[in-house]
């Protein structure tokens, strides 16, 4: 019931999201592929010509991220596909919305990534295209919360998935665990990102490896220190951060 009803998964990836349910699996093998709340993210060039920044539409629905009339996207019509389904079974986009809105515990692994070596293996155009997507989306969301506005590092696409976690993120006693480079956790540019965060969350573990063999918390042959960092909402009453 736990990995066909309560966990989601979102990737622009089919192979992750394959590994993902062959590890849920690996101990009950009636545990049914198809019932699975994996999504498949639509990323880069579509069927219709548009260009779609991955998990990061989210930010462009209106029930995760409130905006204006003027700043429509006309994107309430995206397509995810379920992981199992054929290509032409799409499921609207709306469906992993209602799934993951609200939802107890988030856990993700950013991408820390440069924004101008995104999506190196597309033509320059579709990159710049997939650049201005994100942009649009990014407006939208700093117009909906604008204290967010001094959280953007703009050489990464990093925080944009932090603060799509933290509008999912149940209001109630919500949990949000990441992997973050370690330097992260005390650079000076990412001072502003670490305060707002502070004014939301409190800091429940975090859990590093100094192992000179072994500093990544990620699988693929990742050389960065990494840390495990988990936090905990903050409700009404807490103690704020200055």
């Amino acid at each position: 019931l736990a990995v066909e009803e309560t966990i989601k998964g979102l990737d622009i990836n089919p192979i992750s999201l394959q590994l993902a349910a062959s590890g849920l699996t690996a101990t009950n093998t009636k545990t049914g592929y198809r019932k699975m709340g994996l999504h498949l993210m639509p990323y880069a060039k579509q069927k219709n010509n548009e260009v779609k920044a991955g998990s990061l539409e989210l930010l462009g629905q209106k029930d995760i991220v409130a905006r204006n009339s003027e700043l429509s996207i006309a994107d309430d019509e995206i397509n995810a596909k379920a992981a199992w389904q054929e290509e032409t079974n799409d499921s609207q986009l709306e469906d992993v919305v209602s799934q993951i809105k609200n939802i107890k515990i988030v856990v993700i692994n950013p991408p820390f990534t440069n924004r101008t070596k995104m999506a190196k293996k597309y033509p320059k155009d579709m990159q710049e295209k997939l650049l201005k997507r994100i942009d649009k989306l990014e407006t939208i969301l700093i117009q909906n919360d604008p204290e967010l506005r001094g959280f953007w590092d703009k050489n990464s696409i990093r925080p944009l998935f932090v603060a799509l976690a933290d509008k999912i993120l149940s209001q109630n006693n919500g949990i949000l665990a990441m992997i973050k480079p370690t330097i992260a956790l005390t650079d000076a540019s990412g001072l502003q990102g670490r305060i707002t965060l502070a004014k939301r969350y409190h800091v429940h573990t975090i859990v590093s490896s100094h192992s000179p063999k072994d500093v990544a918390m990620s699988t693929g042959g990742c050389a960065i220190n990494e840390s495990i960092v988990i936090l905990h909402r903050k409700q009404a009453g807490d103690k704020k951060a200055d």
